[in-house]
């Protein structure tokens, strides 16, 4: 129900925009090509005349985000490609984001050599593929992108630029478009967006959320460094169970799942020893209004500036858990995410941890385990410490998290519910989303 609403409005939002596009951005000419035989080979005929129709195309709707670029930057395909699926009149890069329309009116069975050339002012470095196209019929040609990737690693607030798309035959130029591209911030992901293939359905962009998870981030070691100077697990008396070694650590019956449940513990006591707050700011713009997008901070913007909304939570930590081994999985719910993580192998288990409850207990106002004030009064049993306060904050957030995934785990198992959504970042990496890195 959720989804077909999101489609309805975009498709209201689209209708005027798509109708203005077809009329304005398709060029004809009539051009003069030497012809060639269906192997290639140029033939000894003479020139003939061809109308050609040439149309820039600028993948989102004619927007760009860069979490896209930055995470797929090394992958040379992707399941969720429109163009996996529509891949019979498609030359170039299957994943590409920029590219142009050709159309061919001429004599049939004919195959004209032409090349199509990119270039933007900032971000996008000259580019160009030469294709083989098929006279009366349609062929979308996408270069290779040669991005600017330190620029759009930078980029905080959107930026518009101009995109040159040019058609060029032997060393003629044909046509030459502009097209203002509106770049969005690195921190801004898309989550729908209107398929430009029938204008009706949805295509599902969640998974870039995985680009966020960032176990590779230096800020980790810091992390992890500050959770085993607090030592939480030690002074609730688990300090033989504890280690970050994701898995290796387990009870006599072959469980880890205690380990893992103190390991995710100490990272949490991190994250309220610097008093993280949930601050929902989730709110982006589109300049077309058929793209649903959402914010989502870096871990060092989370960490750094102690607030986090419930996305910024979730790859938080998963990229902790990430690095030392343990599995994180990212649950999307209608308005929500929330994070689930594998506490044992075999049999499998999992928990779950809801992390905007990171900000509902401030620490600093109870006594530290080893000061003068607890070992006057802490016998009484009136007055808890900051190792029992995080605990009891750790619990109460699994509780609402298991709460949660029971509520949800019905639309989850229901494969046509689409408004919810397991991510799991192994199999995201596998598919080739990479985490965002920023130099």
């Amino acid at each position: 129900m959720k989804k077909r609403l999101i489609a309805a409005v975009l498709i209201t939002a689209s209708v005027i925009l798509s109708s203005l596009f077809c009329l304005s951005c398709e060029k004809k000419a009539i051009i003069k090509f030497l012809t060639s035989n269906e192997d290639g080979n140029s033939g000894a005929q003479e020139n003939v005349n061809f109308e050609v129709f040439f149309k820039p195309i600028v993948e989102f709707n004619g927007e760009a985000f860069p979490v896209k670029t930055l995470s797929t930057a090394s992958a040379n395909s992707w399941y969720g490609a429109p163009r996996m699926v529509n891949n019979d009149n498609y030359i170039g890069d299957i994943i590409g984001d920029f590219g142009a329309t050709i159309f061919l009116k001429g004599p049939s069975n004919e195959r004209i050599t032409v090349t199509v050339e990119i270039e933007g002012d900032r971000f996008i470095k000259k580019s160009k593929l030469e294709a083989v196209i098929p006279t009366n019929k349609e062929i979308e040609v996408f270069p290779r992108i040669s991005y600017n990737y330190g620029a759009l690693e930078h980029l905080v607030q959107p930026a518009s630029e101009n995109v040159y798309f040019r058609l060029i035959y032997g060393s003629d130029l044909i046509f030459e478009e502009t097209e203002v591209v509106r770049f969005h911030s690195v921190n801004e992901v898309p989550i729908y967006e209107l398929s430009r293939w029938d204008g009706e359905s949805v295509i599902d962009h969640r998974l870039f959320f995985a680009a966020y998870v960032n176990e590779d981030d230096p800020l980790i070691d810091k992390i992890l460094e500050e959770a085993l100077h607090i030592g939480v697990a030690e002074k609730i008396g688990y300090g033989n169970y504890f280690s970050f070694s994701g898995y290796q650590r387990k009870d006599q019956y072959g469980n880890s799942g205690l380990s893992v449940d103190l390991q995710v513990l100490a990272i949490w006591s991190v994250f309220l020893n610097h008093n993280v707050k949930y601050s929902n700011i989730t709110t982006t713009s589109t300049a077309n209004n058929t793209i649903l997008t959402q914010y989502v901070r870096t871990l060092g913007e989370s960490f750094g500036n102690s607030q986090a909304n419930c996305v910024d939570g979730s790859v938080l930590i998963a990229s902790v858990l990430r690095k030392i081994g343990i599995e994180p999985y990212l649950i999307v719910i209608p308005g929500h995410m929330f994070l689930g993580y594998l506490k044992n192998q075999a049999p499998a288990e999992y928990a779950f941890l809801e992390t905007t409850m990171l900000g509902d207990v401030d620490i600093s106002k109870y006594a530290k385990d080893d000061s003068m004030f607890w070992n006057y009064f802490g016998f009484t049993g009136f007055e808890n410490t900051q190792s029992t306060a995080i605990v009891n904050s750790f619990k109460a957030a699994l509780a609402v998290g298991q709460k949660n995934f029971n509520e949800a785990q019905y639309g989850i198992l229901d494969e046509n519910n689409n408004d919810y959504i397991v991510i799991n970042i192994s199999n995201c990496r596998e598919l080739g989303i990479k985490p965002i890195v920023r130099n």
